[in-house]
């Protein structure tokens, strides 16, 4: 089955189960998506409906989950560009810097590709947070990839993660981190503040700083399904960072923003991006004149129950047990 076919099937499966949905309530994961779809999308007046757009990432989350379960379903990139940034990362040591964005496990087969070509290379490393560092071992598809290359994976989350991701680059190593994974060790006291589609979020500053310091530079990778029903990774051009870091964060940002306006529904972490905000856009503030409801989140004892308006983007804190049966 190609990509294309996976992502109709489970596209139908969606479009199937999830409307009927709307009058019981739907998970509250589901329900986050959908929220921060509504309040970032609305203000720039998406081509697609806010409902369908939300509906095809739920679509897309499927995808992703069954090629990871079952990887000979993957055959393969169909478009691969930057072959050649790949090799100076590799090579002078740097950061692949992605994001939870279309066909994301699989940057590791154009590393590990490259990897095989080359001699006396220092290791190579993958960052991940401290849930995916648990439950990556379990995938031993994936596992033995990583040890076939000499992959190591790294906890985010640990102790002292800031010097020893510090070294890795002062020996001109090389490894690749997800910019939007909350990934770190405590909290940030001096979150960058950039500006999305239509918000202003915040990312964790320390390997940018990390770069920064050590001269290192970073290769923003995006991964997606091309709307030709093509499998596209697209390394881009390697940046360093100057004295002026929220300018060379927002170099970095810049290519993953335009990847989620053109097709956002292939973000998978919709669901968290409230947790990043600073600032909705203003529009949003309006107030509508009666109350509307479109969706809600299925009622559970002890958790808050919200509803939404996908027109303004107002949000609705319910009574408990409505759509309760």
């Amino acid at each position: 089955m190609g990509y294309q076919a996976l992502y109709e099937a489970c596209r139908a499966e969606v479009y199937e189960t999830i409307p009927p949905q709307k009058e019981s309530g739907i998970y509250l994961g589901y329900f986050y998506a959908l929220m921060n779809i509504t309040q970032e999308l609305l203000p720039i007046n998406p081509d697609k409906s806010i409902e369908d757009i939300w509906l095809d990432h739920l679509a897309f989350l499927k995808v992703v989950d069954r090629l990871r379960e079952q990887p000979e379903l993957y055959t393969g990139w169909d478009e691969i560009e930057g072959h050649e940034y790949v090799d100076e990362i590799l090579t002078d040591g740097g950061v692949f810097l992605t994001w939870h964005y279309g066909f994301v496990r699989h940057i590791m087969e154009v590393i590990v590709e490259a990897l095989h070509t080359k001699k006396n290379r220092s290791p190579f490393y993958q960052v991940v947070d401290g849930t995916a560092f648990k439950q990556e071992k379990s995938f031993s598809y994936w596992d033995q990839i990583r040890q076939r290359a000499g992959v190591q994976l790294i906890n985010s989350e640990q102790q002292m993660i800031g010097l020893q991701l510090y070294k890795i680059l002062k020996n001109k190593g090389a490894f690749s981190l997800y910019l939007d994974g909350f990934s770190g060790y405590n909290t940030d006291n001096t979150p960058i503040s950039l500006p999305f589609l239509s918000s202003e979020m915040q990312t964790r500053s320390g390997i940018f700083r990390i770069l920064q310091q050590t001269g290192a530079k970073a290769c923003p990778v995006v991964m997606s399904l091309t709307p030709e029903g093509n499998a596209r990774i697209k390394f881009h051009k390697p940046i360093q960072m100057t004295d002026n870091l929220s300018s060379s964060c927002e170099r970095v940002y810049a290519v993953f923003r335009e990847a989620v306006r053109k097709q956002p529904e292939q973000w998978r972490l919709w669901d968290r991006h409230h947790m990043r905000i600073v600032k909705w856009h203003a529009s949003l503030s309006e107030t509508p004149s009666q109350t509307q409801i479109d969706w809600f989140s299925k009622y559970v004892a002890g958790e808050m129950q919200l509803g939404i308006n996908l027109k303004t983007g107002t949000l609705y804190e319910l009574e408990a047990g409505v759509g309760q049966i």
